[in-house]
């Protein structure tokens, strides 16, 4: 009884209004990374490709899964010294992004998900 009557009403209003703003801040992580326009349910992500151009069986094996949130990380992400790789965007739904990038992730392995 001595914890219950230590705090006042304010004070417990403020300490259970700071956690329910950090619950939904934390749930709500992923989307404040994210701003689309109003009504756009797609959003860009990235791959790398040796497509038609001389690569390495790594550079190959190790892009064929790997996707990318931002351009920036997928230009710095090498295999190798020699990788002539290029960069390659791809349109998915908001939901997937979600799911594929979860807890601020910038890389992801698709045979890891």
């Amino acid at each position: 009884m001595t914890i219950a009557r230590s705090f006042s009403r304010r004070k417990f209003l403020q300490i259970a209004g700071g956690a329910l703003g950090a619950g939904v801040l934390a749930a709500n992580k992923a989307l404040a990374v994210i701003s689309l326009p109003l009504g756009e349910t797609h959003v860009r992500i990235y791959r790398k490709s040796v497509r038609g151009r001389r690569g390495s069986q790594a550079a190959k094996s190790a892009y064929a899964n790997l996707r990318f949130a931002t351009k920036k990380t997928a230009e710095e992400y090498v295999v190798h010294a020699g990788d002539h790789s290029r960069v390659v965007a791809l349109d998915v739904s908001l939901k997937e992004y979600l799911r594929l990038f979860q807890g601020g992730r910038k890389v992801i392995d698709l045979r890891h998900i």
